[in-house]
């Protein structure tokens, strides 16, 4: 998902942002030389075994038992980097005009959103798409109309993308959420539905500290606590108010 016409100090931030995650696999990536290298991969097989193991509810991986302090002290270095690099992503903090969730995690968020009322998920209709009308109307990348039938379906297109069904006043509607077409969300849209989470205590504008976000946030109340999970709930909040506040909203890509 991707800011419209992100402020000018979003998109300095995003830059920043950039920099400093490069920085961070950078700083990863140097501890792996010829010499290295197998302790490097002991160590990022074991936080992915961490990670996405204990997530599916394997049983924690055992740390490798080295012979010596040096390939141990390299092993705890390599976790930290790698740690470091996750906390930047989950943070949202690595592209402030940007927000990630596939096709898995956007189906949770639907869900969770729509328990919360913060989305509507019933039934209503929705204009439908025009058919293309053919190369020879648009230029460069096929964006661009040149030409009046050209112009007329890009309206077309850009109002069946914007629209928001009377049934869904005051929510996010569940439609833009189901593809990944181009979908609209209004600042109208991201500021009703950061008014609703606000009322459930995660106040998008008055965030708390990083150590209270991994605590507070939608999935504890489901029973399934989780500190990444709550931490980039914090990081969707965030980016919904940046489309509300420094955006003209934002396009489900």
């Amino acid at each position: 998902m991707s800011l419209v016409n992100p402020s000018e100090e979003l998109l300095r931030l995003e830059q920043d942002s950039k920099r400093e995650f490069q920085a961070l696999v950078a700083a990863r990536d140097i501890l792996k030389t010829p010499e290295t290298k197998a302790i490097f991969q002991d160590a990022m097989d074991y936080w992915n075994n961490c990670y996405w193991g204990t997530k599916r509810g394997n049983p924690a991986p055992v740390k490798p038992d080295y012979a010596d302090t040096a390939s141990t002290e390299l092993f705890e270095k390599v976790l930290a980097a790698q740690e470091a690099v996750i906390a930047h992503s989950n943070k949202g903090t690595r592209d402030p005009t940007y927000f990630r969730l596939n096709v898995w995690g956007m189906g949770k968020y639907r869900d969770v959103m729509e328990k919360l009322g913060m989305m509507y998920l019933g039934r209503y209709t929705t204009p439908s798409f025009a058919a293309y009308p053919g190369d020879e109307h648009f230029a460069g990348d096929y964006t661009e109309p040149i030409t009046d039938e050209g112009r007329k379906w890009r309206e077309h297109q850009d109002m069946c993308l914007h629209y928001s069904p009377p049934e869904a006043e005051g929510l996010l509607p569940g439609h833009k959420f189901g593809s990944n077409d181009g979908w609209h969300v209004t600042t109208d849209e991201c500021a009703a539905a950061l008014r609703v989470a606000a009322a459930h205590g995660w106040d998008a504008d008055n965030p708390p500290s990083e150590e209270m976000k991994k605590v507070s946030g939608p999935f504890n109340e489901m029973g399934v606590p989780d500190a990444d999970e709550n931490t980039y709930w914090w990081a969707w909040l965030g980016f919904l108010k940046n489309a509300r506040d420094n955006a003209e909203g934002f396009q489900v890509y």
